[in-house]
């Protein structure tokens, strides 16, 4: 049910708060942990050629996260 749910939010979370995230993973360099990567809605933000180590205990999540 919760990968259901942040999959039908992500497009308006993205809309509503996309230039933030941007502006704040412009500033990561390298390699990036991110704890509850949920569906993986955050990757879009990270520059190119950063390596992402995520966690995300939730196994509903790991499908949509690995795609």
């Amino acid at each position: 049910m919760n990968a259901a749910i942040l999959t039908w939010l992500d497009d308006y979370m993205h809309r509503k708060l996309g230039e933030e995230k941007r502006r704040l993973c412009a500033a990561l360099d390298g390699v990036v942990v991110e704890i509850g990567s949920g569906t993986g809605a955050n990757m879009r933000y990270f520059e190119p050629g950063t390596r992402l180590v995520a966690v995300e205990p939730g196994a509903s999540m790991h499908r949509l996260l690995r795609e």
